[in-house]
């Protein structure tokens, strides 16, 4: 099994189509993908309280704390993964291509999971060597672009990765602003800067 994930890894990194295909042959259960979901809005949630303490730390002009609890922030980040692959799978359908949404959630979480760790050594890299890392940071930047294109041009059946990476980009986007509102709607906390009392 380690074996599998490691070259699946090497192979999102220097070759996603083939890293696409991998993907969608393997057999998980609908438990494990939402495990796999849930990690990822941890992740997610985890990433957002770290940003929000750096700018705690920055000199403002008011006090300003962390308010809510970051529970609200894992809900909406889950539901925000499900929307997302639920809406590659609709916009799917506009290109005649029917995507399973088990086959969408595999390849949306398990890029953004890459994504992360890349991310992360790359923060920690920043630390070291800031010049290297800065330089490092454009690189990770044009290969999202690259690998989300190739990914979901694999998924479309087609060879336009320009075509999956504004889809993929269209269904982020649709799924933020829905979750967001929903979460607003419903009356969700999630974590926020505020001044403080």
């Amino acid at each position: 099994m380690l074996d599998m994930i490691r070259n699946l890894a090497r192979d999102t990194l220097f070759r996603p189509r083939l890293a696409a295909r991998a993907l969608q042959d393997w057999t998980l259960s609908v438990a494990t993908v939402t495990e796999a979901a849930l990690l990822l809005a941890c992740l997610s949630t985890l990433s957002k309280y770290l940003l929000l303490r750096y700018l705690t730390s920055l000199n403002f002009e008011e006090d300003v704390v962390i308010s809510g609890p970051p529970i609200g922030d894992v809900i909406v980040q889950f539901g925000a993964i499900y929307v997302a692959s639920v809406t590659i799978q609709v916009l799917g359908r506009m290109f005649n291509r029917n995507i399973p949404l088990i086959q969408s959630l595999k390849l949306y979480i398990w890029f953004n999971l890459v994504f992360f760790v890349m991310a992360t050594a790359l923060l920690g890299l920043a630390a070291v060597l800031p010049a290297v890392a800065a330089a490092m940071s454009i690189a990770l930047v044009l290969w999202s672009i690259y690998a989300v294109g190739q990914f979901w041009a694999e998924m479309l059946g087609g060879n336009n990765p320009i075509l999956g990476f504004v889809l993929v980009l269209t269904a982020m986007i649709l799924a933020s602003i829905l979750t967001v509102l929903a979460a607003d709607v419903i009356g969700i906390p999630m974590m926020e800067l505020a001044q403080r009392v």
